[in-house]
């Protein structure tokens, strides 16, 4: 019985692996869809380029610091 509680259980985690994507314009096969391009994908912010906004930059703003902390160490 509990051999197959596992099985069924690891059948059910497997079922739910699948390349998803949030938004459809997530999915690079679909970055030359209309619905993808300007000014379509503006009206829903659904442009790559609102998507993935600020992810690089981000990234470097923890890097960096900045001039308004360096006096909160003191």
């Amino acid at each position: 019985m509990v051999k197959l509680s596992a099985i069924v259980v690891l059948l059910f985690a497997l079922v739910g692996c699948e390349n998803r994507y949030r938004y459809a314009c997530h999915n690079p096969d679909n970055w030359d869809q209309d619905f993808c391009k300007k000014p379509r994908c503006e009206v829903s912010r659904d442009c790559p380029e609102h998507i993935f906004k600020g992810q690089e930059a981000g990234l470097m703003n923890y890097s960096n610091n900045c001039s308004s902390c360096k006096g909160a160490d003191k």
